[in-house]
């Protein structure tokens, strides 16, 4: 593993925690239990932020295809009302990728990690989607024979205090900083990313 400069470390800290408040409401969007599980699952999938806006993570997918997801998650809602463990329900979200065009894993992932809120059900590993295969090559970590996760205490120590979701946040986020000198470290955590600021067009980039 690659040890980061313990400096650098601290203010990726500092950084991720400065967005906290702009989490939290979006987790408690996600979370929102006046909804039935159908209309969490396409809310899950539709991929609007409290501010209506498309998730950033969803730019390129864009808002026709994040609306045919949400659409497809919500017929299936009973099956993923069902779960109790967050391996079954993101298998499943993963599987319902294939009827929309280019759904990804990434996709799955988030409307899975936001279905898991609405039902009360923790993520216990580190995913290792696109942005948290990037981060944790960064760091050297093991991503051999088909590994598809890593835990908490495989980050660098001075991110152990993280909660699995977080840990997962700041791999996304940083995977370009953490080599970086303290000096050459970049403010990234504006909650203003986490959303698309350009108005909806028929291919959607961030």
């Amino acid at each position: 593993m690659t040890t980061p400069d313990p400096k650098t470390l601290a203010l990726i800290l500092v950084d991720y925690h400065s967005g906290a408040t702009v989490r939290a409401e979006e987790d408690a969007w996600w979370a929102d239990r006046t909804l039935t599980v159908a209309q969490s699952c396409f809310r899950a999938g539709r991929s609007l932020t409290p501010g209506e806006r498309l998730h950033g993570h969803q730019c390129r997918p864009g808002h026709d295809r994040c609306r045919a997801f949400g659409e497809r998650l919500q017929e299936d809602a009973d099956q993923l009302g069902s779960y109790s463990a967050f391996e079954p329900l993101f298998a499943r979200v993963n599987a319902l990728t294939k009827d929309v065009r280019k759904a990804g894993e990434l996709m799955a992932y988030d409307a899975a990690d936001r279905i898991a809120l609405r039902l009360g059900i923790p993520v216990e590993r580190i995913h290792l989607h696109a942005g948290t295969a990037q981060g944790a090559r960064a760091l050297g970590l093991p991503q051999g024979r088909g590994r598809k996760w890593i835990e908490v205490r495989d980050l660098p120590k001075g991110l152990h205090a993280l909660s699995v979701r977080d840990a997962e946040n700041v791999l996304c986020i940083y995977a370009d900083q953490f080599l970086s000198s303290p000096d050459g470290f970049r403010p990234l955590a504006d909650p203003r990313r986490s959303a698309c600021t350009r108005p909806p067009r028929r291919r959607s980039r961030c």
